[in-house]
């Protein structure tokens, strides 16, 4: 199936708007594992560190893992929370991820104790 590619405003005055895609993938890879490919995948195509939700080169994100709650971080202490925490507030994710599922079902997460 052929998906569309979605232009999306920039929330940043410096940078231009935004292409957007979402994509399903079948793997057997861990989700923090995944994690560490699509960070290294950003890295080769010219992501460097910037500030929080500022402009980039690429933004790869694990929105879905099956029907997976993950709550970690990988070895390098980066922290990855699948069904991805703010997807719901985000235009960008839920067009064309509405592409690629008819009915979407968001798990809601309760607060959640950390135990010493």
């Amino acid at each position: 199936m052929a998906l569309a590619l979605y232009e999306c405003p920039c929330s940043f005055i410096s940078c231009r708007e935004k292409l957007t895609k979402a994509l399903q993938v079948e793997t057997n890879i861990l989700p923090t594992s995944l994690l560490q490919l699509i960070k290294l995948i950003e890295q080769e195509v010219g992501r460097l560190p910037s500030i929080q939700n500022g402009p980039r080169a690429i933004d790869l994100d694990i929105i879905f893992y099956d029907n997976q709650v993950v709550d970690a971080e990988d070895v390098l202490g980066r922290k990855l929370i699948i069904p991805h925490a703010r997807m719901q507030e985000r235009e960008f994710v839920l067009r064309p991820l509405n592409e690629l599922v008819s009915t979407l079902t968001f798990i809601r997460r309760a607060p959640y104790i950390q135990l010493a």
